[in-house]
């Protein structure tokens, strides 16, 4: 009789196990996780306060979220840029920095294409040594839009090697009102890199 009475308890036991491994299966078929190397230009857009602000440069990239059945996807991360302006002679020349969290949404149009529409804030500034200075510096706040391509099979680990074009537009607030630096710009972004 006790022995019959324990049979409820391991079915539980067995549903329950059976709950986990459905859940972190899940997990494993839907987290996407994209690290990538970004080469990026920033030039003003728009813009009577600095009109010639153009900046070259590259950095890094990493995004993680949930990618659900319906194609849709969620993702969060940021980036840090390292950026030179194109004229040395500029008032505005040096090299700048810029770090930002993001939010992305995507829409999986294919197995290889995906499109997004995010938004990012963060900051903007010339740094390292004589370069710095606190009246060209910004908060940097926007939005863009980033079409994406999965070169390898999904199946395959890595998932994919990610190819991806995006473009922003960007309020830029400044800390000073003696700054240089643009009240809006563009951006424009290649990325490469990894889906793991």
């Amino acid at each position: 009789m006790m022995h019959l009475a324990l049979i409820p308890a391991f079915v539980a036991m067995g549903s329950g196990s059976a709950v986990a491994g459905d859940a972190s299966r899940y997990l494993a078929e839907h987290v996407a996780f994209d690290v990538s190397g970004v080469m990026t230009w920033r030039a003003a857009w728009a813009d009577d306060r600095s009109p010639g602000f153009q900046a070259l440069g590259g950095g890094g990239e990493v995004l993680l979220g949930l990618e659900l059945d319906n194609s849709f996807g969620v993702l969060l991360g940021g980036r840090v840029l390292s950026l030179s302006h194109v004229t040395p002679t500029a008032p505005s020349s040096g090299t700048f920095l810029e770090g930002s969290g993001e939010v992305l949404g995507t829409f999986r149009l294919s197995n290889l294409v995906r499109i997004g529409l995010g938004g990012q804030v963060g900051r903007f500034w010339r740094c390292c040594g004589e370069d710095a200075a606190t009246d060209l510096s910004a908060i940097v706040y926007g939005g863009f839009v980033r079409i994406g391509l999965d070169v390898l099979p999904i199946q395959s680990l890595p998932r994919a090697l990610v190819l991806h074009l995006r473009l922003g537009l960007d309020g830029m607030h400044p800390v000073s009102a003696t700054t240089q630096l643009p009240n809006r710009s563009l951006s424009l972004a290649l990325g490469f890199g990894l889906r793991i």
